[in-house]
């Protein structure tokens, strides 16, 4: 239901603002993210690409603004297969915030995870693993939503190197971690399908 107001509210913007306005460009984004998360990658990453389109066209590229809309897409592309063409974005978008905001902050942190997804996906675990080394918190330490998500990450990379008695304790650990807040059911759920999918490979 969600996204279809969503989509209402992207439509009825067009329609009062234009459909190149600053407004549609704003409500896209979470339009793409929830469309992404709900499983319909297509219509996220026409909606990502457009929301890109718009978002250029109103802001500099070395804002958080622009920064947040090339993450989106980097992440749609990431959901539709195409690691690889995702790490450009991914990256940009990384280097952006860490002008903007600082390296240490939870949303840079956040978007690090997800730079650090893609050339796990894309085959370059030794890549994504020094990307991800900085990010995972240090044994004992409280872990907050970044911290979370960079110990899911680390899961994904070691269950794709066949590594899969550490890929399920990153899991558990990133599971056990989950913090409440924004989309933590789509994480706990997308987490437990990780860990299935390790125990299945462990023959469990």
């Amino acid at each position: 239901r969600g996204v279809e107001e969503l989509a209402q509210t992207v439509k009825e913007a067009a329609e009062v603002f234009g459909p190149s306005s600053r407004m549609v460009g704003f409500f896209s984004l979470p339009l793409a993210e929830y469309q992404r998360e709900t499983g319909r990658v297509g219509e996220s990453l026409d909606n990502s690409r457009h929301a890109v389109d718009i978002i250029a066209r109103h802001t500099r590229r070395q804002s958080f603004r622009y920064a947040a809309a090339i993450h989106q897409r980097g992440a749609a592309l990431l959901a539709s297969g195409r690691a690889g063409d995702a790490i450009e974005d991914l990256t940009a978008a990384v280097e952006t915030l860490r002008q903007t905001l600082s390296a240490g902050h939870s949303v840079t942190r956040w978007f690090e995870a997800d730079q650090a997804l893609a050339p796990a996906q894309a085959g370059k675990h030794r890549e994504a693993e020094a990307l991800l080394a900085t990010l995972l918190p240090a044994p004992g330490s409280s872990i907050d939503s970044a911290g979370s998500k960079a110990l899911y990450t680390m899961g994904v990379a070691r269950r794709l190197t066949g590594d899969f008695n550490a890929a399920l304790q990153f899991q558990q650990e990133a599971l056990r971690s989950a913090s409440q807040g924004r989309n933590a059911d789509l994480r706990r759920m997308r987490t437990l399908a990780e860990i299935g999918l390790t125990l299945l490979a462990l023959g469990r």
